[in-house]
């Protein structure tokens, strides 16, 4: 893949969870760390488990991460 910003190829590779959710959360509706669980995100990956195909930029230092059948909390 190609960075958006720079358009040079980007790194594939894997972020793992540990005992928490790994949430993406809207910065207006940050509740703070102590708070997470009650914030409404997209959970990119739950208890132990691994967020795979993650695009990383050397030149921008961007990571990329496709949502796309991630589950998201916002919507009812």
């Amino acid at each position: 893949m190609h960075c958006p910003y720079c358009n040079e190829e980007m790194r594939i590779g894997v972020i793992h969870g540990d005992r928490y959710a790994i949430k993406w959360v809207p910065k207006d509706k940050d509740r703070g760390g102590l708070l997470q669980w009650f914030s409404k995100g997209i959970i990119l990956a739950g208890f132990s488990e691994s967020v795979e195909d993650v695009f990383y930029c050397d030149k921008c230092e961007k990571i990329i991460i496709d949502t796309k059948g991630k589950k998201d909390t916002r919507k009812k």
